[in-house]
């Protein structure tokens, strides 16, 4: 007895294309070419968790937005009040954004606690100051309830905001926030010495340049323009010791003592001169000069 074949109920299955690696054969030769087939898979069950997220995540935003709107339109005809209108509602933008910046900075910092902690008692601080000029609108423009109402507004957006990012945060126990603590602060000392160690080595390179300059200008004025130079010490980092030589020879640096200068100024003083002099010596057609 033939079994009718199973099929995916209708909605349930999509088809995707996928690639695979065949021998294909023309006149005795074979190749492998990619061929492309198509299956048919299940489709996964809607993730509504996801769903709901983003959909929470999108109204708070347009809630945050509407916040903002409104705060600046009242507060801006507040200090419109006092200076041009363009610059008061410039200024009155600000009034929610300032705590905005701090539930950003807020959660950039989650995963340390004492820093976050700033972000989160200044981003009080400005909600409460957009919150009273928001009141102080509508009190001046006797409508007391108008204002009361408003304020609220600015209240709520964060009250929102602090719930979707504490929906989307991940705590971590207290040996976890010491230990991510401990490897952040190691990054943040090697990312700073890395820099330091680019502007001294800039400086180092600065300075490389004008002393080698002026001894070449010395060496012109004792008549030997051969080993005179033209060119600042700049390298790019994939500069070799041999290309550094070269770009020397290129700039009419033939002396040892200068070459042997000038690659330790560009790849550092642990470069050993012998090294140095062995490459100049095979770069020039004439050997040592």
């Amino acid at each position: 007895m033939i079994r009718p074949q199973a099929t995916a109920p209708q909605g349930r299955s999509r088809t995707r294309t996928l690639y695979r690696q065949v021998p294909h054969t023309i006149n005795g030769r074979t190749h492998t070419v990619t061929e492309a087939y198509e299956v048919t898979v299940p489709r996964p069950p809607a993730d509504w968790d996801r769903i709901v997220a983003a959909a929470v995540t999108t109204a708070m935003s347009l809630f945050v937005v509407a916040s903002i709107a409104w705060t600046t339109a009242s507060v801006g005809a507040l200090l419109a009040r006092t200076v041009p209108a363009p610059i008061g509602y410039a200024a009155a933008s600000g009034f929610d954004l300032a705590w905005i910046i701090c539930m950003g900075l807020e959660w950039l910092d989650r995963h340390e606690p004492d820093r976050a902690a700033g972000a989160r008692h200044a981003g009080h601080v400005f909600l409460a100051l957009a919150m009273a000029a928001v009141f102080a609108h509508g009190w001046l423009a006797a409508s007391i309830w108008a204002g009361l109402f408003g304020c609220t507004i600015s209240a709520i957006a964060k009250w929102l905001w602090t719930l979707t990012l504490a929906r989307h945060a991940r705590p971590l126990d207290p040996h976890t926030q010491q230990w991510y603590a401990q490897e952040a602060g190691q990054l943040a000392a090697e990312l700073a010495l890395t820099a330091l160690h680019r502007q001294l080595n800039r400086a180092r390179g600065n300075i490389a340049a004008e002393q080698l300059a002026l001894a070449a200008d010395s060496q012109d004025n004792d008549g030997d323009s051969e080993d005179s130079t033209s060119g600042a010490l700049f390298t790019p980092d994939t500069e070799t010791i041999t290309d550094t030589v070269r770009r020397l020879i290129g700039q009419g640096v033939t002396k040892q003592h200068l070459v042997v200068f000038g690659v330790q100024a560009v790849h550092g003083p642990d470069v050993n001169a012998k090294s140095v002099t062995r490459i100049l010596n095979r770069e020039l057609p004439g050997g040592q000069p």
